[in-house]
């Protein structure tokens, strides 16, 4: 993230906390490829996305790196679910 405005991509998230998607993805109780599919724009649900939130922030705090709130990354989630 460069500024104030812009916001943190769940890849360089993912890379700040030095591990892979497939950890990520059974921090959060989902596929790798859900994982993949965030890092790449591609729209996905808002309980998806929720549950890769909660993922990245228990492994922030096990690392003492401060939490996130969820507006703080960038989401490409489902059209239905952005209302």
């Amino acid at each position: 993230m460069n500024t104030m405005t812009e916001k943190f991509s769940v890849f360089d998230l993912r890379a700040e906390l030095g591990i892979d998607q497939h950890e990520l993805a059974k921090e959060a109780g989902v596929k790798q490829s859900g994982i993949s599919r965030i890092e790449n724009n591609v729209p996905v649900g808002l309980h998806f996305a929720k549950r890769v939130f909660f993922a990245i922030n228990r492994l922030r705090k096990a690392r003492n790196m401060p939490e996130l709130r969820f507006d703080e990354i960038a989401w490409t989630l489902t059209r239905q679910e952005e209302k």
